[in-house]
């Protein structure tokens, strides 16, 4: 089957005065695949924007996901092709293919163009310990396929573009301050679910601000508020009108670091983090004067790089807190790795948003930086 059905679309330009036409041959489709987590809905694509790459003259094809945020008659009405689950595995070298995770790998070779967070290798290294990296990265070499991991995906300042951070870090920050509403509050006792997914994220902070309302305010310290994603916990603390010590990554390095972080209610971790971060919270370490009572991991490590000791496996959407017991009193830790999936609408449209105008680069030929460092990143990972 040709996935392709190449064109010869025109485009209107501007030419001193006078609009003019010029021809151009369109070689790449798109195609939005679905996803393999149940609780995925959100999208790397809306409707909306997929109709500004058809009218740019390219096919936009779209998987079938009865869970997905958008349904499939939107995209039908914005002049996408609906396909069935998993024809993604037949395209080839013309198409590009979009994903929001690791999709369920076969043992099939990967052919064309590939974007989608892996978290299969860092710039460094690949992830031994994940027993689908190397299966992945074969699948690519196999099929002379490339893939470019949204992970990195970065500009000339190494901020990532597109990215779900900021939503990531609202969502983490906003689901601390209502665990705490919880525990803190009338009821004294963690709830069985922070939210109904998927919701919206004034939901979630209307929720906050009135548990806030029944208790005391939280001490909070917020670890990296530089990136994306601490910029979306600052503004939800600001919101909610909440104070906030910023610590830095060079103060991990304090001996008594662990002493230190006892004496807040809640720890919000953004740190970007690699094999150089420092390890810290010990569960051994937090004694009985201990203050700390929930611990929100956004960044949400899931390799040897992760820097908070006590902090055992991921949470999710289904049970998104669990409890650690230490010297002192019990931790509830938060450690979802797909926090933007409890608010796909708001996620979808933002990352979207952003990702569109970089599709235009790649569609149109002139690979800007984001793709170049992430096919590096790529790239240096087959020779690793």
């Amino acid at each position: 089957m040709n996935y392709s059905r190449n064109r010869l679309p025109l485009r209107r330009t501007e030419g001193r005065g006078a609009l003019s036409q010029q021809l151009w041959w369109i070689m790449k489709t798109i195609w939005v695949r679905g996803e393999v987590n149940p609780n995925e809905r959100r999208a790397p694509l809306t409707p909306e924007d997929a109709s500004r790459l058809i009218d740019r003259g390219y096919e936009v094809h779209v998987e079938t996901a009865p869970k997905r945020v958008f349904s499939d008659s939107e995209y039908q009405r914005h002049g996408c092709i609906i396909e069935p689950r998993d024809t993604w595995r037949q395209q080839r070298k013309d198409t590009v293919t979009l994903g929001i995770k690791l999709p369920e790998l076969t043992g099939e070779p990967f052919y064309g163009e590939h974007v989608f967070y892996a978290h299969q290798y860092t710039k460094t290294r690949i992830l031994h310990e994940k027993p689908t990296a190397l299966k992945m990265l074969e699948g690519f070499t196999r099929g002379g396929g490339t893939h470019y991991d949204t992970e990195f995906l970065t500009d000339e300042t190494g901020a990532k573009v597109p990215a779900f951070s900021t939503i990531a870090g609202k969502v983490g920050t906003v689901l601390a301050a209502i665990l705490w509403s919880e525990i803190e509050g009338p009821r004294q006792a963690p709830p069985a679910r922070l939210f109904t997914a998927p919701t919206q994220l004034d939901e979630l902070l209307g929720r906050a601000h009135s548990g806030l309302n029944d208790c005391r305010r939280p001490s909070i310290a917020l670890l990296g508020t530089r990136g994306q994603c601490g910029v979306g916990a600052v503004m939800v603390l600001n919101e909610l009108g909440l104070d906030y010590t910023s610590l830095s990554r060079q103060s991990l390095l304090d001996p008594d670091v662990d002493h230190t972080l006892s004496g807040y209610d809640i720890i919000v971790n953004c740190m970007a983090v690699d094999e150089t971060t420092p390890k810290f919270l010990s569960a051994e370490n937090i004694g009985s004067d201990s203050k700390l009572r929930i611990v929100s991991d956004i960044g949400c490590e899931t390799n040897n790089n992760n820097p908070i000791l006590l902090r055992g496996p991921l949470s999710s959407i289904d049970e998104p807190i669990y409890e650690v017991p230490t010297n002192g009193r019990p931790v509830y830790v938060i450690a979802i790795d797909h926090l933007p999936a409890i608010t796909p609408l708001e996620s979808s449209q933002a990352f979207s948003s952003q990702m569109t105008p970089l599709l235009f680069s790649l569609l149109d030929g002139a690979k800007t930086l984001p793709w170049i460092n992430a096919q590096e990143v790529f790239l240096r990972a087959l020779t690793l």
